[in-house]
């Protein structure tokens, strides 16, 4: 487990976002060679189209994020983490035609987008219940560290003044008045 912005994130969870975020570069990349095939044009180099490759998957991930996949209840509910990816794939499309708007070579096209959200939905269905399941609901659960012997109250008492102070609802007490 470490520390970011003051959340402690099991390492589990990273690793499910790792393996999610290369999902959506996958599904990009499916929906792109889908397209030329069905449409009968060479798909051409990844090096052509990495960056609408990137943006859809940057902008899925940061919905997924926004959205709560990563949440406890989204990772112990199927249905729950459900829910929030089809939030999530609708907010991160939104999110891609604001981006083809201000910068229209940095997205895919629309049918390559259809073809996108539809792999990238089914993928990411699969990952998290194939890896939910295996897992257990214990690799994912956020348990508080141990921080060291003192405790937060036993803190407080000692940087105001030692024996005799309290801590009641938030506010220090001297003497026995609340």
């Amino acid at each position: 487990m470490f520390r970011l912005f003051k959340h402690y994130v099991p390492h589990a969870v990273v690793w499910l976002a790792l393996i999610e975020f290369c999902a959506l570069l996958g599904s990009a990349e499916g929906a792109w060679h889908l397209y030329a095939a069905q449409a009968g044009f060479d798909a051409g180099a990844f090096a052509d189209r990495w960056l609408p490759v990137l943006t859809f998957a940057v902008s899925n991930a940061l919905a997924m994020m926004a959205v709560g996949m990563y949440g406890t209840e989204a990772l112990r509910s199927m249905g729950f983490a459900t829910a929030r990816l089809l939030a999530a794939i609708s907010l991160g499309v939104i999110f891609l035609s604001l981006i083809g708007f201000l910068l229209p070579t940095a997205t895919l096209w629309r049918a390559n987008s259809i073809y996108a959200m539809l792999l990238a939905i089914a993928l990411l269905l699969v990952i998290r219940a194939l890896l939910t399941q295996s897992a257990g609901a214990d690799a994912f659960r956020r348990q508080n560290p141990d921080i060291g012997r003192r405790t937060a109250r036993r803190a407080a008492e000692d940087a105001v003044g030692g024996a005799g102070t309290r801590i009641s609802t938030g506010r220090l007490c001297r003497d026995g008045g609340e």
